[in-house]
């Protein structure tokens, strides 16, 4: 029988990513049901617990549920495997995002520091070791997040990530294992693993992330907006000629994006869609290096007073350290 706990702090509003989490979990551990259920008990059980409210309390700025808090913290003790689901940035190793509201922008929620206090306080001590997945995208990234993260990595990288500062601090108040992962991750329906981002995957998402950036500080975006605005709206004072000369310029930079340009309107064009152009160029390379099962799976565990730190996958899996424990600033 196994207990499964989902804590989730990454979509306030019951998100896609978290519920397909919970989804996949009851499929791969499925519940008994009828006379099954009423002779020989509930079988699997897997919970979900959106901690928002209970975060906002232990930080202050909320009152704290003690009914509450002493549910989850009984179905941690007995829990087998606890999943704690929020989001992460692959250029970002201190924080934890959330998405506070339907389809929101991620917002920055915690710090390590203090999610690792939160969860000293949810998970009570008891004789057998936690096993913990942490659910977040790049959490177990380093801070020079376009190094190769399945190959040796210099401890001064091992330790810079979210996930071990944050298992630094767990590991020394209560027995515990954690996995964390190097890429965005998701749960494959089909088989109950884990998917994660490939290495080309993430240093083309960030080099998109970066082109799109620099585009937006150029006001590419916002003049491509205006001229639109402009040339085919009566708001804006277009004429019927106007807007068929945006036609016209819209397919021609579209079919050739570095077609001469002559005018301020055709480079405004021509700027834009070549702009697109760069953003499909990185998504052929997202396309063509899908997520992968088996892969970017980072063990941490601290017995003995001796820390290791393993890349499972591809198996048997590699040490990337063992020794004292990692110092972190």
């Amino acid at each position: 029988m196994a207990n499964i706990v989902v804590l989730d702090l990454a979509d306030k509003d019951g998100g896609t990513p978290v519920q397909k989490t919970v989804d996949t979990l009851k499929q791969k551990f499925p519940s008994r049901t009828g006379l099954k259920k009423v002779f020989c008990g509930q079988g699997n059980l897997v919970e979900k617990f959106e901690l928002f409210d209970l975060l906002a309390g232990f930080a202050g700025n909320a009152a704290m549920s003690a009914a509450q808090l002493t549910r989850v913290q009984q179905s941690c003790r007995h829990a087998n495997k606890i999943f704690l689901c929020i989001h992460g940035k692959h250029n970002d190793t201190e924080s934890g995002f959330a998405s506070l509201t339907l389809g929101g922008a991620m917002k920055n929620l915690t710090t390590w520091q203090q999610l690792a206090n939160f969860m000293i306080l949810l998970m009570p001590e008891r004789f057998e070791p936690y096993n913990l997945a942490l659910i977040m995208c790049y959490g177990a990234r380093t801070e020079q997040f376009r190094l190769n993260q399945q190959g040796d990595l210099p401890t001064d990288q091992l330790k810079s990530s979210f996930a071990y500062k944050f298992f630094s601090k767990l590991c020394v108040a209560r027995k515990i294992r954690m996995t964390a992962r190097t890429g965005a991750v998701q749960m494959d329906p089909s088989t109950g693993h884990s998917m994660v981002e490939s290495e080309e995957s993430v240093n083309a998402h960030a080099d998109q992330e970066d082109f799109l950036r620099a585009r937006e500080e150029e006001g590419v975006f916002d003049s491509i907006k205006d001229l639109k605005t402009r040339m085919t709206t009566r708001a804006g004072g277009a004429s019927e000629e106007s807007a068929q000369l945006w036609m016209a310029l819209e397919a021609r930079y579209k079919a050739t994006p570095d077609a001469a340009a002559n005018t301020d309107e055709e480079r405004i064009i021509r700027t834009y869609h070549q702009a697109l152009r760069r953003k499909k160029e990185y998504q052929a390379v997202m396309e063509a290096n899908p997520d992968k099962t088996k892969f970017g799976k980072i063990v941490y565990s601290y017995s003995d007073d001796v820390l290791i730190i393993r890349c499972k996958y591809p198996l048997p899996g590699v040490n990337l350290y063992s020794g004292p424990l990692l110092a972190v600033a």
